[in-house]
């Protein structure tokens, strides 16, 4: 595996992490989505893409486990459709990624689930994606302020096998550090050219942009919804919704939206 890094401007990531998530409730990995499907969609030109995501541990649901005698982390691998649309704006583009996310149950534990221990045979075979994404995190957060603890500037070794077999073309890796967003495209030289990554690494730095200067904007005007944020995901669409609230608003003031 190849690979390219790329950096998203210090603004634009304290943006990302403190503002741009106002504009439509939204979490850090539903603005990277949108940003790699908005990228995706100009690169190969697909409106619809089936990636896979790596949850980084932090899913376990329910509790009463005894960890004591646990090494390593619970990490999880799912894939999820991205309906990108060729003519879907960026607001379009987030609510739309935003409630496919809310709709993945358990966060993906449960494909996990069926695939390794209940021996679904839907499931078995090669995994169902050419392109991994995972989002590790703010990993400034990680290090001690006092000084005490910092990041090794010395080399780890390599983290995988040599002899390790990956199953996708394509690992994208991000993380926040040094108050920066880091983009790391993991990709097969036998698959791609470097030339090509390197428009998908540009690509991916320019639809951030586009979508962190779009949620800025709209912030200033309040927090538009989704239906997950009601508890409609499984129910409604985000244009039914959409369409709902602006004929209540032509009407009257909307009230409290509840699930019953």
């Amino acid at each position: 595996m190849e690979e390219v890094s790329v950096l998203l401007g210090a603004v634009e990531t304290r943006q990302l992490l403190q503002e741009a998530g106002k504009a439509y409730h939204t979490e850090i990995n539903d603005l990277l989505l949108a940003g790699l499907g908005l990228a995706l969609r100009d690169w190969t030109g697909e409106e619809v893409l089936q990636i896979g995501l790596e949850g980084h541990g932090r899913e376990l649901q329910g509790g009463g486990m005894d960890l004591s005698r646990t090494v390593g982390w619970f990490t999880s691998l799912y894939p999820v459709h991205l309906w990108l649309g060729k003519d879907a704006g960026a607001a379009a583009l987030i609510k739309g990624v935003k409630e496919q996310l809310r709709k993945v149950p358990g966060k993906g534990l449960g494909y996990g689930v069926l695939r390794y221990q209940c021996g679904d045979g839907r499931l078995s075979g090669t995994l169902p994606w050419d392109i991994l994404f995972n989002y590790l995190g703010q990993l400034d957060n990680a290090v001690s302020g006092d000084g005490l603890l910092g990041v090794a500037s010395e080399s780890v070794g390599d983290s995988v096998s040599s002899t390790h077999r990956y199953s996708e073309k394509i690992q994208i890796n991000c993380k926040v550090q040094g108050g920066r967003l880091h983009i790391d495209i993991r990709y097969s030289g036998l698959h791609y050219r470097r030339e090509s990554i390197l428009s998908l690494s540009a690509l991916y730095l320019s639809g951030l942009n586009t979508l962190i200067s779009h949620c800025l904007i709209q912030g200033q005007q309040g927090t538009a919804y989704t239906p997950s944020d009601y508890g409609l995901e499984k129910e409604i669409s985000h244009e039914e919704l959409d369409r709902f609230l602006k004929e209540k608003k032509k009407t009257s003031n909307t009230k409290n939206i509840m699930r019953f």
